[in-house]
């Protein structure tokens, strides 16, 4: 009996206010719901693992750059930003 190997999609994602951040090898995308229910989204792609310099590879070196960009992405994002931006004024 043949076994059938299994496909990865190597995507995770966590919460942001309001809406969710997912990200995979290739791209990374956020989505919230503005103040006016309509849902708001931005997509990147990013730089494979592979394709990063060697020194990136580390873990202990990719572990703090992997935390620090998603990070700085959850605050600084331009979807929540605006989201927030506009349910501060009302």
């Amino acid at each position: 009996m043949k076994k059938e190997k299994l496909q990865r999609t190597y995507i995770g994602g966590q919460a942001v206010m309001e809406g969710v951040m997912l990200k995979g090898k290739t791209a990374y995308a956020t989505a919230v719901r503005d103040p006016d229910g309509n849902i708001q989204i931005e997509s990147k792609r990013i730089t494979p693992p592979e394709k990063q310099s060697r020194f990136l590879r580390f873990p202990i070196v990719h572990t703090t750059v992997a935390r620090g960009t998603a990070l700085w992405q959850s605050l600084v994002g331009k979807p929540r930003g605006k989201a927030l931006r506009e349910s501060h004024r009302s």
